[in-house]
């Protein structure tokens, strides 16, 4: 019946969402894990990489977000561990419920992932920031990174409002030695977010001054 073809179509649904949505999971390894393509493994819906771990994890219940250890592992990356640390650096300082991975996608190449979700029931509203950014070091002091970051904001009381927004950024930067480089990596996507965010600021502010008095005369 139709209860049994949701039951078998579901996994697999709420598995892509997970995935494209960039969904924070707590791995059995003790670490908060941004799923995404770049953490997938090939050919699987529920295995994953912890990239922190540098072991795989098989998501169990992808609706109530419940992981189980595995036996396989992945290659170590010094980069990547110096690209993470000062990442997690940045959104500790920056996002209160704030999580991010950086996955090795090749040589000397890096898919960098945050993710930070809030939710207010008793206000009618819940918002959620997303960046997802590929770093290739070009050279051992240069690199250029790419990518997109979004912004979702949804308000629901005695109706339905919703706010999605993106921003695409891009820029080669250099730096005197590999450390210096990956602080100047993370500092592009600090001042990229911050740029973004007064943006959206901005663009608030004028809906609310400008946008909304054509529709209702605020009274006294």
């Amino acid at each position: 019946g139709d209860e049994e073809l949701v039951k078998s179509i579901l996994p697999e649904v709420v598995s892509e969402y997970n995935t494209t949505n960039f969904v924070p999971i707590e791995g059995p390894y003790g670490n908060m894990v941004v799923m995404c393509e770049s953490g997938k493994k090939e050919g699987t819906l529920d295995t994953f990489l912890d990239p922190v771990a540098g072991k795989y994890f098989k998501v169990t219940d992808h609706v109530k977000l419940v992981a189980e250890e595995t036996a396989e592992t992945s290659v170590a990356s010094e980069a990547r561990d110096q690209l993470q640390s000062k990442v997690d650096e940045y959104v500790s300082a920056h996002f209160k419920s704030g999580s991010a991975s950086v996955y090795v996608t090749g040589d000397d190449s890096f898919k960098v992932v945050i993710n930070s979700e809030k939710s207010n029931p008793g206000s009618s509203w819940s918002g959620r920031w997303r960046s997802f950014l590929d770093v290739s070091m070009t050279s051992a002091t240069t690199a250029t990174v790419k990518g997109t970051i979004y912004n979702d904001v949804h308000y629901y009381e005695e109706g339905n409002v919703q706010m999605d927004t993106s921003k695409d950024i891009a820029k080669d930067i250099k730096g005197d030695s590999a450390e210096q480089l990956t602080k100047r990596i993370v500092t592009f996507i600090e001042d990229s977010d911050t740029a973004f965010h007064m943006k959206i600021d901005d663009m608030c502010k004028s809906l609310s001054d400008k946008s909304l008095k054509t529709l209702r005369r605020r009274l006294p």
